[in-house]
Parts: C-alpha cells; sequence; structure tokens
C-alpha cells in the first residue's frame, strides 16, 4: 500500500495522512462525521474509498452504515467514525 495524503488546505493548514502509513501513537481526539445527501450521489462510495483505499463496483442501495478510520493529522492520531445514511426520505 502506498502513502497518500488528502490535501484540505482550503479547510486545514495540515494535510490528513491514513494512520496505517504513520507510525504515531499521540491521541488527537475522536471526530463523528455524519454524511447525507440525496440517493444515488455517492456518499456511500465516497466512505468506502476513504475508508479502504477502494473504490467499490457495484450499486448497493444503503440504509444506515458505520466505519471506522484512524488518520494522522501532523503527530496526532485522531479517530473517526463515520455514519453513512440512505439518502431515501420515509414519509
Amino acid at each position: 500500500m502506498s502513502s497518500s495524503t488528502t490535501d484540505l488546505s482550503s479547510s486545514l493548514s495540515i494535510p490528513i495522512i491514513p494512520s496505517s502509513s504513520m507510525n504515531t501513537h499521540h491521541t488527537g481526539g475522536h471526530i463523528t462525521c455524519v454524511i447525507i445527501g440525496d440517493s444515488g450521489v455517492g456518499k456511500s462510495s465516497l466512505v468506502v474509498s476513504y475508508t479502504t483505499n477502494d473504490f467499490p463496483t457495484q450499486y448497493v442501495p444503503t440504509a444506515f452504515d458505520n466505519y471506522s478510520v484512524d488518520v494522522s493529522v501532523g503527530t496526532r492520531l485522531v479517530h473517526i467514525d463515520i455514519c453513512d445514511t440512505g439518502g431515501k426520505v420515509n414519509k
């Protein structure tokens, strides 16, 4: 697996590097992120791509899924829980 950097310089001054490519043990906190949006726009593909470094090849409608990833921000290790929601609204 190669080292990859996600540049979020427009919102952060420090690049985020997946923890699998870093050797750090400093705890930087915990973040919970909820992904919302219309049905079929790619929410699950975005989350799966970010957490596994692989793009899903089949469309499977999502009801609700949880993912976790540890990322290094500078020298800090941050745990991120990502909640992937379905896009369909029940009335």
